[in-house]
């Protein structure tokens, strides 16, 4: 469906790609609420993620990871911050922040 332009952010599940730079845009063009999410729900996805522990020490817990609609599911998949969400867990934190992608939001970031 959409392009995903040369230097873009991505994140690839299965079939799927989201368009993190395209997300991130949204994010900011329209001002989307902070909402928190369960460390211990996120992380169960964990183990299908390759995860650079190095590279995750490294980053901020405190930005905010972005979660989408995964198609035709009412299931939301978290797109960016996989390498926060494993520091928060090694930290022991239980909730990170969050931005939540409309479904129309969700859509216009997914490709296939």
């Amino acid at each position: 469906k959409q392009a995903v332009e040369q230097g873009d952010e991505v994140f690839r599940i299965g079939q799927y790609r989201y368009n993190i730079t395209e997300a991130l845009e949204l994010i900011v063009s329209i001002p989307h609420a902070l909402q928190k999410v369960s460390v211990g729900d996120l992380a169960k996805l964990s183990g299908f993620i390759h995860i650079d522990p190095n590279y995750a020490q490294n980053t901020d817990t405190n930005r905010p990871v972005i979660l989408a609609l995964f198609p035709n599911t009412n299931d939301y998949i978290m797109i960016d911050g996989w390498h926060r969400l494993f520091k928060a867990s090694k930290d022991g934190l239980t909730e990170i922040d969050c931005y939540v992608l409309t479904p129309e939001e969700s859509k216009k970031v997914l490709s296939l």
